[in-house]
């Protein structure tokens, strides 16, 4: 098989291009929507959702750097899915090692290329957390195989590794910041490490097994945390777009669209506990959760979208 055929065969079966990309836009432009409508909202200098080359840039060199972490992580989880997930194209032999290291340092040199053009236009921040993220996601392979703790501990791995996340988070920060002129603040803060945090939502339920049906080396937060506090904890990341709610105060906007479509942020949470609900419900047994959990992320940032589109005006960059 030839090394564009391997390539095709990991994207189609580990990192499918179009809803992946699809993802990239939802989650970063949710973000910098936020932004744009509560400093639009706050009476300061306008802001505006602007459109062009250089958020296109943006965009794809984000989507490269996800690419580059599910191929890092082929590899780094490779002892685990041949126990758990024998499907996965490394352990089959599909593909190799060497391919995902090759694919991997050419996917990062381009998202840093692209991550240049940017300096010129947003400042140099989103290209310096790029190189931060990229230099995390390869440096955690030389971490988890040093040292065990890192590599099998459930928490502890989540901790050294959800990062590279916050990091990609960040950059979206970072690029509304650069691009609209805004100094950023300690509400943007918030706005940002919730955002970074809601995802979790669907990080814990997808892990959220009962400790008597895991089976023995199966990664589960029930089982790291007790079945309680992990319920818990998946219920209150789905709690976080409530930072959102109470940064724009939709109250004061009366019958304002974009107002209308913030209250629609109760609703995460209620999916949230339908979710925690189908677990709890099911005592004993194994739920599928991440359907669910990831519906539930994925309206979160539509409804960001929707409120931005409607609260903040757009204009083209030429």
């Amino acid at each position: 098989m030839s090394g564009a055929a391997r390539l095709w065969l990991f994207l189609r079966e580990a990192f499918e291009p179009i809803s992946h990309f699809g993802f990239v836009c939802l989650w970063q432009l949710s973000l910098i929507g936020l932004l744009a409508l509560r400093h639009h909202q706050a009476g300061g200098p306008p802001a505006r959702l602007t459109v062009g080359g250089l958020e296109l840039a943006a965009l794809v060199a984000v989507f490269l750097a996800l690419f580059v972490i599910r191929a890092v992580d082929e590899v780094k989880d490779r002892d685990y899915d041949r126990e758990f997930h024998p499907d996965r194209p490394l352990v089959r032999g599909a593909v190799s090692e060497r391919d995902l290291w090759t694919w991997s340092a050419g996917a990062g040199a381009l998202a840093l290329g692209l991550g240049g053009l940017l300096v010129p236009g947003a400042g140099v921040w989103p290209l310096a957390l790029l190189v931060v993220e990229l230099v995390w996601v390869f440096a955690l392979v030389a971490v988890e195989r040093r040292s065990a703790a890192i590599r099998d501990g459930l928490l502890l791995n989540l901790l050294v590794t959800y990062p590279v996340n916050l990091l990609l988070i960040g950059f979206a920060w970072a690029l509304f910041c650069g691009l609209q002129g805004v100094a950023p603040d300690a509400v943007d803060l918030a706005l940002a490490a919730a955002h970074g945090l809601v995802f979790l939502h669907f990080e814990f339920a997808r892990k959220l097994v009962w400790p008597q049906a895991a089976r023995a080396g199966q990664k589960s937060y029930a089982a790291a945390l007790g079945p309680g506090v992990a319920a818990a904890a998946t219920l209150g990341f789905a709690a976080t777009p409530l930072v959102a709610l109470a940064a724009l105060r939709p109250w004061e906007a009366g019958a304002a669209p974009w107002a209308l479509a913030t209250w629609g942020l109760v609703v995460i949470p209620l999916l949230g506990a339908g979710t925690v609900g189908r677990f709890a419900a099911r005592r004993g047994q194994e739920v599928r959760l991440a359907g669910g959990a990831s519906l539930t992320l994925v309206l979160y940032y539509v409804l960001l979208l929707v409120q931005a589109a409607l609260g903040v005006p757009l204009a083209l960059r030429s």
